[in-house]
């Protein structure tokens, strides 16, 4: 009896070995055969997976704008206050709290009397607040000279680095929106003082810091359209308050892009493919990375046990070497269906690459293949939010073409069709080719916003994407 449970248990391991090792074998094989599949497709298309082939153009030491000293001492947060908004850079004698920045409705004005507790005019306000922040606003001035001194650089290291040292990437998209904030804040400040001249340097500075991202990569990309974007609120308030000159305003219009540029959004793409092929490879190594940056912070906030439970499911995965090259083909696939789908990309609500169901790791029970959720970070989300800073920029070249009629004939136009536009018409429209909401208010202002922002998020403050133009508080809630 002993002998023959021991010839079963036997027989029965050989049998478990045999199907194990089978496999494993025909794991590997589908892994290869899937991989070899995609990279063949992705020739094809002419997609390169070599880093190599994305490295960034060199820049002279001469140019280096990390190598001026301005630059470097205010990037490194050497002196203090940090740069910042001015309500977060904790200046003596200015409120830190409750304040609020510019209205969602993009046309309110920014009351500088919420940085005192006291009852003051706003006159005053302004005086009070020029004086505190004078010393800061030096030190602008000349970081202004050391970034409009140099050419248009990158200021990040690659991506493909930062799966093999640090998070430098994090804090270069910190450090430079803290200066963009910064920049807009004086902007708006000098616009009160009347100080047209600076507050137009302020916009270059900020339009010449955005073409520091010169990465091929989506993170870079819409940080770009971040750090433009905070010139808008800038071209806004001078408008309400009639303070451009038409030659302010002819320069200003030239720091907003017309149209999405496809063929570098595609690159883009091409890229972001390259590096999410590659992040498999480094998939142990990042996994690590993000372990020990939670190591000591688990216990102070309770989410992030959560969240490493995550970076688990997504990452760690162990198993025959063609669960490897099955990850790279997934990812790979989805990198090249996204750029297949080219032509839907100028209407990003109805591209078919965003409708795949994303899977809640926390709910998510494994099926007999452990990557079955594995699923690509690459997808067309960014192109709707890069399709709707396309958007914002017509609505400032709208309002900046608004303001120059203005200042010929000082009344707005009852219709954008009186316009005398030296740009593309594509301008009086959205991304679906819709025209452009534009109304005259009575007491002599406007407003004007994009239906497009209606099909972009259901948020109902996604739907106050707009500029509007009035004293009266109650018709801007009504709207």
């Amino acid at each position: 009896m002993i002998r023959k449970a021991f010839r079963i248990f036997s027989f029965a391991l050989l049998l478990l070995v045999i199907f194990i090792g089978v496999g494993w074998l025909f794991e590997n094989w589908r892994g290869s055969r899937e991989w070899e599949k995609s990279k063949k497709r992705a020739d094809e298309m002419g997609v390169s997976l070599d880093p190599a082939d994305y490295a960034l153009p060199g820049i002279s030491e001469d140019d280096d704008l990390m190598k001026d000293p301005v630059f470097l001492a205010e990037w490194n947060r050497e002196i203090d206050p940090p740069l910042r908004r001015i309500g977060s850079m904790k200046l003596p004698g200015l409120k830190q709290r409750g304040i609020k920045n510019l209205s969602s409705s993009r046309g309110s004005a920014f009351e500088f009397t919420q940085y005192f507790d006291e009852n003051l005019s706003e006159e005053e306000a302004v005086m009070r607040v020029s004086e505190i922040y004078a010393p800061v606003a030096a030190r602008l001035d000349l970081l202004a000279n050391a970034i409009l001194s140099k050419p248009p650089q990158n200021l990040d290291r690659n991506h493909w680095d930062f799966l093999r040292e640090d998070a430098e990437v994090t804090r270069s998209i910190i450090n430079q929106r803290s200066i963009a904030n910064a920049f807009r804040e004086q902007a708006l400040l000098a616009i009160r003082q009347n100080r047209m001249s600076k507050a137009l340097r302020c916009c270059l500075a900020n339009a010449r810091l955005s073409k520091k991202f010169s990465n091929l990569n989506l993170i870079d990309k819409l940080m770009a359209d971040a750090l433009l974007g905070t010139i808008e609120g800038v071209v806004w308030e001078g408008i309400r308050l009639h303070r451009w000159s038409d030659r302010d305003l002819k320069t200003l219009a030239t720091l907003f892009p017309i149209e999405m540029d496809f063929e570098e959004l595609e690159k883009i793409y091409h890229y972001e493919t390259a590096f999410g092929v590659g992040m498999v490879d480094y998939s142990e190594e990042i996994l690590q990375k993000y372990l020990s940056l939670w190591q000591d912070s688990s216990a102070e906030k309770p989410d992030k046990p959560n969240v490493k439970e995550r970076v688990r499911h997504w990452l760690n995965y162990r198993g025959p070497a063609g669960w490897q090259d099955w990850r790279r083909s997934v990812v790979l696939k989805q990198g090249l269906d996204l750029i297949d789908a080219r032509e839907e990309w100028a209407h990003p609500w109805k591209e078919r690459f965003n409708n795949v169901v994303t899977i809640d790791i926390d709910t998510y029970e494994p099926s007999f293949h452990p990557l079955a959720p594995f699923q690509s970070s690459i997808s067309g989300g960014p192109i709707r939010v890069i399709t709707r800073h396309i958007t914002q920029n017509r609505l400032a070249r709208i309002g900046i073409a608004l303001e120059q009629y203005y200042l010929k004939k000082n009344a707005y136009p009852e219709t954008l069709d009186l316009l005398s536009l030296n740009f593309p018409i594509i301008d009086l429209t959205d991304p679906q080719k819709r025209s452009l909401q534009y109304r005259p208010t009575d007491d002599g202002y406007f407003t004007i916003w994009s239906e497009y922002e209606k099909e972009m998020s259901s948020s109902p403050r996604a739907l106050r994407i707009r500029w509007l133009f009035s004293e009266k508080e109650s018709f801007a809630r009504s709207e």
